[in-house]
């Protein structure tokens, strides 16, 4: 069923926070609660650096085992889920539900703001994100030159026992396609568009990829730079040396 909402909604329960956070955070909506899709680790915290009372947002448990009663009490004005990650039990009866498939319906993180802007009533907003994305991007490829078609990239999440390879960065795919980077052809050619495969750590010095884009896993309580570094080093001690990106400019 389509749902229109006429005016921006004044409070909506966000039901899969890591799925939906950041990009409704971005269009200006009013999040009042959320719940955890990934553990104990909330989304705010990750992203933001801020704990759910800090930024003014009540947690609602997690995403498949939420607080229904608390979720009520609140009286959200509309309800977000993630079908990949939520259980929608009973929140129709809360608030209109409105619902999206991001994870496993591979949309992008840039392509949720596009979808839902335009049924929160807040499209002058998504406008203006676009734009000014557009206009950072053009400046990239400006900075980047020709040469930008050339250069490789590949991301990999890192924890202090595993180095998993994939095809997906996040929104930093979507950048990275819309710069006109390419992946190598041993990553290009993994089927699934989220799917992650180890790498031995032997291997790791003859990828020859330009950009090499390291993240903690997602379940991981410390999303810092720092983490990943830490992590790295248990795995390959002086592994700047060996990977050709590490020491490119």
């Amino acid at each position: 069923d389509k749902l229109t909402i006429a005016t921006p909604p004044r409070g909506v329960g966000d039901m899969a926070d890591f799925a939906c956070t950041a990009p409704l955070d971005e269009l200006g909506v009013h999040i009042i609660a959320s719940a955890r899709s990934l553990g104990e680790i909330h989304a705010f915290e990750a992203l933001f650096g801020l704990t759910a009372s800090e930024a003014g947002i009540t947690d609602i448990g997690q995403s498949t085992a939420y607080d229904i009663e608390r979720i009520a009490a609140l009286e959200p004005d509309l309800i977000v889920a993630d079908v990949s990650f939520s259980s929608t039990d009973g929140l129709s009866l809360i608030a209109p539900l409105y619902t999206t498939d991001y994870f496993f319906g591979q949309q992008s993180t840039l392509g949720l703001p596009q979808q839902t802007a335009k049924a929160f009533g807040v499209e002058a907003r998504y406008l203006d994100l676009q734009a000014a994305y557009r206009a950072r991007i053009s400046a990239l490829r400006d900075l980047l030159g020709s040469d930008r078609r050339k250069l490789m990239w590949f991301a990999a999440m890192v924890s202090t026992s595993d180095f998993l390879v994939g095809r997906s960065g996040g929104a930093f795919a979507i950048v990275a396609r819309d710069l006109g980077l390419v992946l190598p052809d041993w990553v290009d050619g993994i089927v699934a568009p989220d799917a992650f495969f180890p790498l031995s750590l032997e291997q790791l010095p003859l990828v020859d990829a330009d950009l090499v884009m390291l993240m903690p896993p997602y379940y991981q309580t410390d999303q810092s730079p720092g983490a990943v570094k830490t992590a790295m080093t248990a795995l390959m001690p002086n592994w700047e040396r060996f990977v050709p990106a590490a020491h490119k400019d």
